[in-house]
């Protein structure tokens, strides 16, 4: 690769910052990422307000065992369908959808079988917790590619909205707590009638996106590129797993060691880090689809810009 001289660098990023497209999207989704946090922030102390502490600290178990549970499903076929895509070939989102829901089917095991597990050291409530999650599970994680097909497409005022809803069905939950009606106890209500929302709002937009692919007339992949688009998310679940592992780990031992209340105070820093990560997230999606595409050359200079 040539070495790049000082007028070279400052024609470069004297070029990006007059980059209108880079500005219009990174402005879109700026706004999106500052409504997402200005709801949590909303959100967050309500949580808390409403429901009492100990209830907090069983999401909190529940959200220490997900990103575990959730390696089971291929989440790193999200990640292969939204390349595949951004490459110009659609197609991969069905191949992901497919996937994904087949494979759901272990998560989903493993989930009853934390209920089970849950049940049995009686804690009814955490139990029913990661009941709600199995049975929403296909239909609510199992479908999250939707986000980066919008993403892969540079669709990103669809990406905007995706970013509202998603976060507006976490609202959902107060409507029957507010009402003073819940199933169990207040969080496994709150939390249901949220994942009730997710599902319907993930359906809708996955059969919208299947039929505008069919609608513009898409050809299926042929076999061989289907199995390397799961052969690509496999690899890239295992290289996520380890990930998961060396960040999540402590969030599991805060979970068997520490009592409700403790594991409720560390559920509240972790949604913290989450607003954080999702900055990166804006740049990531506007770039990753014009990377893809640039011959293999270009796509080293352009990684260090």
């Amino acid at each position: 690769m040539k070495s790049l001289t000082f007028q070279q660098l400052k024609a470069g990023v004297w070029r990006r910052l007059h980059n209108r497209h880079l500005w219009q999207a990174g402005g879109l989704l700026m706004l999106a990422n500052v409504i997402v946090m200005a709801l949590g922030l909303v959100r967050t102390p309500a949580m808390t307000w409403i429901i009492p502490k100990e209830q907090i600290g069983m999401m909190g178990i529940l959200a220490a065992w997900l990103p575990f549970v959730q390696l089971l499903s291929l989440p790193g076929l999200d990640s292969a369908s939204y390349h595949f895509v951004a490459k110009g070939q659609p197609w991969a989102f069905v191949v992901n959808v497919v996937h994904r829901l087949r494979w759901s089917l272990l998560s989903v095991a493993a989930l009853l079988a934390g209920a089970v597990y849950w049940w049995h050291m009686d804690e009814p409530g955490v139990a029913w917790l990661f009941v709600v999650t199995a049975v929403s599970y296909p239909v609510t994680i199992g479908l999250t590619a939707a986000g980066g097909m919008l993403a892969a497409q540079e669709n990103f005022k669809g990406l905007f909205w995706y970013r509202i809803w998603e976060s507006l069905t976490d609202f959902i939950g107060f409507i029957p707590i507010l009402l003073s009606f819940w199933w169990v106890n207040q969080i496994v209500t709150f939390y249901a009638a949220n994942q009730l929302a997710t599902a319907v709002m993930m359906v809708a937009y996955v059969l919208w996106l299947i039929h505008t692919i069919k609608k513009r007339g898409e050809r299926p992949l042929p076999a061989d590129k289907q199995k390397e688009v799961v052969r690509y998310g496999q690899h890239l679940t295992v290289i996520s797993g380890i990930g998961v592992i060396q960040s999540r780990i402590d969030a599991v031992l805060v979970a068997f060691l520490f009592p409700l209340e403790t594991i409720a105070d560390y559920a509240i820093a972790l949604l913290v880090y989450e607003q954080l990560k999702r900055l990166w997230n804006i740049y990531l999606a506007i770039r990753y689809p014009v990377l893809v595409r640039l011959p293999l050359a270009r796509r080293y200079r352009r990684l260090i810009w």
